[in-house]
């Protein structure tokens, strides 16, 4: 049986008015989510009074998308736009539990009507998530790393994670995983897999809006040519394949 660690202090959520479900004026509120059959998606929203504005970005395409709207009783309405301020399309759903917003996306002329999904991220941590190399999201090839990672109380981080390395016409292929804790000092955490041993595992992580860098990979964290060096963009909560090691 597979045992997966759910991140439900992640989705606590922000201060919200009990009367009408909409988050308290002045809320800052990031959401990650899915729009029809898992097309992922981040977003972004200030909240004043019963105006809403901010942006959302296909996690694939990682291109903001400006929105604009209001929020009352419990219900949202945004409408996206291009850059020329033109409308592309619209966001009508309610909150149907504290950190949950489900409804409808339509395009601008409302020929296309998609399912969408938003679930909150506590307030304050931005710095975990689930995150994927470019490779791993485009899907072009097998080669790159995610990993996942998790805000504890304590001020640590949980860290697991799985690197891939395949060579031409997939003649080889090697592997390589972490699964341990590090110390977040402001925007940054060193991993390091035993501090008992110089030759283990050991990379930096510097965190950033929906992203994180990866670098200082000491070539230790599997087998030959795998590395968890690159840049990983955020696609969803994080969730993890077992306990701690």
């Amino acid at each position: 049986m597979r045992w997966i660690a759910l991140p439900f202090l992640l989705f606590l959520g922000c201060a919200t008015s009990a009367a009408e479900g909409c988050p308290a004026p002045g809320s800052v509120v990031e959401f990650f989510g899915t729009i029809g059959n898992g097309l992922g998606i981040g977003m972004n929203l200030t909240f004043e009074k019963d105006r809403v504005s901010g942006s959302y970005a296909y996690v694939k395409h990682r291109k903001e998308i400006s929105l604009s709207g209001k929020c009352v009783d419990g219900s949202l309405a945004l409408e996206e736009s291009d850059a020329s301020g033109k409308p592309t399309g619209s966001f009508l759903g309610n909150w149907t539990k504290p950190q949950i917003v489900e409804g409808t996306w339509s395009t601008a002329d409302g020929k296309k009507i998609l399912p969408f999904h938003l679930q909150r991220l506590l307030p304050g941590d931005r710095v975990s998530g689930r995150y994927m190399t470019g490779n791993y999201l485009d899907q072009k090839t097998g080669t790159g790393a995610e990993l996942d990672i998790l805000l504890l109380d304590d001020g640590q981080l949980r860290i697991q994670g799985d690197a891939i390395w395949i060579a031409a016409a997939k003649s080889s292929i090697h592997t390589g995983d972490v699964d341990g804790t590090a110390k977040l000092d402001g925007d940054k955490a060193i991993y390091v897999e035993s501090a008992d041993s110089p030759d283990s595992c050991r990379f930096t992580i510097r965190f950033t809006n929906r992203a994180i860098t990866v670098t200082d990979d000491n070539g230790m964290c599997g087998g030959m040519n795998v590395t968890f060096e690159g840049t990983y963009v955020r696609v969803g909560p994080p969730t993890f394949h077992g306990p701690p090691n």
